[in-house]
């Protein structure tokens, strides 16, 4: 057998895994190039229109938080005590009007605006973002973990697959290590 059918029947072994879960929270870790990325691209068809695939290529425009999160859609709940939840210590941030420009966010800041327009517009729908957290620190990134994982109901998402290369623990996740 040859390293492409190996790779390729790891990456089916671990979808089956996966998908026969009972874990509404999952994470895949691997280190660079191990798969992560193709496996949940392959979950994203296999879920078929059901599941929503995220990556960390976050585009912010100019306007305010709110603008950059709902892109005109509606929410059922309020926006400021959600941004207040996950800009935790960074108070300019808490304020849905706040305007954004290229200049005056960080590219962690505005991964997590990334995540949060993503999960806003998935409702009832199994979750697959790629190294959401990639910019993070290892603190502020178990914080936006804790928050996400807290609020599942709130947000009504069905199942969340994330990849990683942290070292991250939590014991609500299911993790499957791909190496």
């Amino acid at each position: 057998m040859n390293m492409n059918n190996d790779f390729e029947l790891k990456i089916n072994k671990l979808a089956k895994d996966i998908i026969n879960s009972d874990s509404r929270i999952i994470g895949i870790r691997g280190v660079s190039g191990s798969g992560k990325s193709t496996l949940l691209r392959n979950l994203e068809g296999i879920y078929c229109g059901e599941a929503i695939y995220f990556d960390s290529s976050i585009i912010i425009f100019e306007g305010s938080i709110e603008e950059n999160i709902l892109m005109g859609r509606k929410i059922s709940f309020e926006l400021n005590p959600l941004l207040k939840e996950i800009f935790f210590y960074e108070a300019r941030l808490q304020d849905k009007n706040f305007y954004l420009d290229r200049g005056n966010i960080s590219t962690g800041q505005s991964q997590r605006i990334g995540i949060i327009r993503d999960i806003v517009d998935s409702i009832n729908r199994v979750i697959l973002i790629d190294e959401p957290t990639s910019a993070l620190d290892y603190k502020t990134s178990t914080e936006f973990f804790n928050f996400i994982f807290t609020n599942l109901d709130k947000f009504c998402i069905k199942k969340l697959i994330f990849t990683s290369h942290s070292s991250f623990q939590d014991k609500r996740v299911h993790f499957f290590d791909i190496s």
